[in-house]
This record gives C-alpha cells, sequence and structure tokens, in this order.
C-alpha cells in the first residue's frame, strides 16, 4: 500500500520546514523550575561542602539578611564564601538552597503543545484528504 502526497511541493516545503525547526529547538530547550535543596538549616549547611553548591549553579539563596540570586562562578569552603559575579554570600548565613533545574513535566506539556500548535497550521491545508491510501 502506496501512501502518496497529493498536494504541491509548497505544502511539502512548510511541513520540512516547521519539522526542522521543531526537531532542531525543542531539544535545546527545557522548562524550568527553582527546586529547593535541604529541609532545614542543618541539612543545608551540612550538603554544601559535599557539593550542593557549584560553579554554574543558578541559585536563590535565602539568608537572614534578604535573598540573593545569582549564577555561581566559585565557592570557597576555606573563607566559607559562595561567589557570584557581582556579590558573594557568607556559607554560614545561608538558610535556604534553591536551584534552577529542568522540569521535565512541563517540558514534556511544552512539546505536546507545541506539537499541537505545529499539527494545527499544517493541517488545515493539508488534511487527512491529501493522502492517496490507493493500491
Amino acid at each position: 500500500m502506496a501512501v502518496e502526497f497529493m498536494r504541491s511541493g509548497d505544502n511539502r516545503r512548510r511541513f520540512g520546514g516547521l519539522f526542522l525547526t521543531v526537531t532542531l529547538t525543542l531539544p535545546n530547550t527545557a522548562c524550568v523550575s527553582w527546586v529547593g535543596h535541604g529541609a532545614s538549616y542543618q541539612e543545608v549547611q551540612a550538603r554544601i561542602p559535599y557539593g550542593l553548591l557549584a560553579p554554574g549553579d543558578n541559585v536563590r539563596l535565602k539568608t537572614a539578611s534578604g535573598e540573593h540570586q545569582f549564577r555561581i562562578t566559585g565557592v570557597d569552603l576555606e573563607k566559607g564564601i559562595v561567589v557570584g559575579a557581582e556579590e558573594s554570600v557568607s556559607i554560614r548565613e545561608i538558610v535556604v538552597v534553591e536551584k534552577r533545574e529542568p522540569d521535565m513535566t512541563k517540558t514534556i506539556v511544552l512539546s505536546v503543545l507545541l506539537g499541537a500548535a505545529v499539527l494545527s497550521t499544517v493541517a488545515p491545508e493539508c488534511s487527512f484528504y491529501c493522502f492517496d491510501f490507493g493500491p
């Protein structure tokens, strides 16, 4: 049983362009969420020396003096500080650590919605009747 496209090459090119755009961009994007690490001050303090915070992490650190949000450029355990591009925070002051991490649930929902949007733009011009399922 042969499947044959019966419309002009325009629809094929349009669908190909949309397909290529989606397949190249979707894997490189992901929804992210703030994820809390450590249930208590003691747990946070105990986990920091073992790699809880690392250079490159996007973090939101809550301290007694306020909230600090930045990308970590370094962690100096000897001096007891977490360093960002424009500020540093004393490790002893950190009460809550939240990291920005990929959220697979949101990414899957976004993928499904994006796929539905692509199909809704292609489907009106290339409906089921565009294909010939004859012998």
